[in-house]
């Protein structure tokens, strides 16, 4: 049975509420201790996350796949090829309906087929529904992971591949939920507080689980009702904030659907959170760096800084954004956003900064984001380098390469990374 959650006072005094948002990166390498350190930095900020007779808003882990631990599920009969990818989706459907998923999951292996991807399992997520509170374990999920390979697409298109499937799945299936479906990552979430999370989820307690990167999330639900698709993260990102300019947006991404002839962008009854998500994942499978999407949407005042603070580049590329977005830049207010395309993590504050981030480095190469000083436990000695971002700034981290991208050098990584002709202030082309 779940316990009496300590935030259900938040219910009474909702200003002090504000979703717990973090990520653990380790540059040298997969280890179990990434998705320990975000399972202690998720329940540390417990207190930051809705709840209410023992059912939580949500919490949840955005990870870069652990592929050993899921090379084990594939039949031999139906092996991965030698430097074939293998990519996990994690799928949710209705509840009560085991007996009709078999025809159901068929016909989304050929969903599948015919993007020239091969489906190669499919596996039924071991879960512990003692571990949620009642109303969460009335509305919860069957939870399924399929496990797919390349096949026939190239790595550069992969991602491209799956995101048409995921639109696909989810404008036919109106019941499905596709939590998550991309080249590098899985996204563990749940109705669930930080503590109930890997009580749920065996797979985040089994010795085998290592990553080099886990986000986590712990919502607070202030403007949208609590259930299982809007518990965070998300496809690509976690965020603590909302969008005020969320009517606007939507009404841009709608008319980019009929353009694009892809229904179904925006989630179904989604949160602003889902739907920035949604178009952060928009931009970065049609080849937006994650850094460049993020600030394409959520943009620094940079005009407003002091003269010679910023390239002259740098303000001539933010205008060429504007021109070539339009209204789908309509993205505005309170923002703390940790992100990952599975190589790259970034976090980002919005122009006005009315949300924390704080991030460190150890000496060992751990990096660590996270709403407040002291969410993942760190050794003091081990700590060589900290920071607070500022309104507008951001940090990335390269997970390939080690590379750390302070907020002082963000411009210059973007002006070197972007495919926008922002010398000619260029209006051909959204992407």
């Amino acid at each position: 049975m779940g316990r009496p959650c300590f935030s259900e006072a938040l219910r009474v005094h909702p200003g002090r509420g504000g979703c717990g948002v973090g990520a653990v990166a380790d540059l040298g390498g997969p280890s179990r201790q990434v998705v320990l350190d975000a399972l202690a930095g998720l329940s540390a900020m417990e207190h930051r996350g809705g709840c209410l007779e023992a059912t939580g808003d949500g919490a949840g882990l955005l990870l870069r796949t652990p592929r050993r631990f899921f090379e084990r599920f594939v039949p031999s009969a139906r092996s991965l090829a030698e430097g074939e990818h293998l990519s996990v989706g994690m799928l949710f459907f209705p509840p009560g309906e085991e007996g009709n998923l078999p025809p159901t999951q068929q016909e989304i292996d050929f969903v599948f087929r015919r993007e020239g991807l091969k489906p190669l399992a499919w596996r039924k997520v071991p879960v512990d529904p003692t571990a949620l509170g009642e109303g969460a374990r009335r509305s919860r999920k069957e939870i399924w992971q399929i496990l797919v390979g390349s096949g026939m697409v190239a790595r550069a298109q992969l991602g491209r591949a799956l995101f048409r499937v995921k639109s696909r799945l989810e404008h036919h299936f109106r019941d499905l939920y596709v939590a998550s479906l991309a080249p590098d990552t899985v996204l563990y979430k749940a109705m669930a507080t930080g503590a109930q999370l890997a009580r749920f989820y065996p797979d985040l307690e089994d010795p085998g689980f290592v990553t080099d990167l886990a986000i986590f999330h712990r919502r607070y639900s202030t403007n949208t009702f609590s259930n299982w698709y809007l518990a965070q993260p998300f496809r690509v990102l976690g965020h603590n904030g909302e969008i005020n300019t969320i009517k606007a947006a939507r009404s841009a991404v709608r008319n980019l659907e009929a353009e694009l002839g892809l229904p179904g962008l925006l989630m179904h009854q989604g949160s602003d959170s889902a739907d920035l998500d949604r178009m952060v994942e928009l931009l970065v499978t049609h080849g937006v760096p994650l850094l460049e999407a993020l600030v394409r949407l959520l943009p620094a005042a940079w005009a407003d800084r002091p003269a010679g603070t910023v390239p002259k580049e740098m303000l001539a590329w933010q205008r060429a954004v504007r021109r070539a977005m339009g209204s789908l830049a309509a993205w505005e207010g309170p923002a703390a956003v940790v992100a990952t395309d599975g190589r790259w993590l970034v976090g980002l504050l919005d122009r006005m900064g009315l949300r924390p981030l704080r991030w460190l480095r150890t000496e060992g190469g751990r990096i660590v984001l996270a709403s407040e000083v002291g969410a993942v436990p760190t050794g003091g000695s081990e700590v060589v380098e900290v920071g607070q971002l500022d309104p507008g700034e951001a940090l990335a981290v390269d997970l390939d390469t080690g590379q750390v991208v302070r907020p002082d050098a963000v411009p210059q990584v973007l002006l070197a990374t972007t495919r926008l002709n922002h010398r000619e202030l260029a209006t051909e082309g959204l992407l």
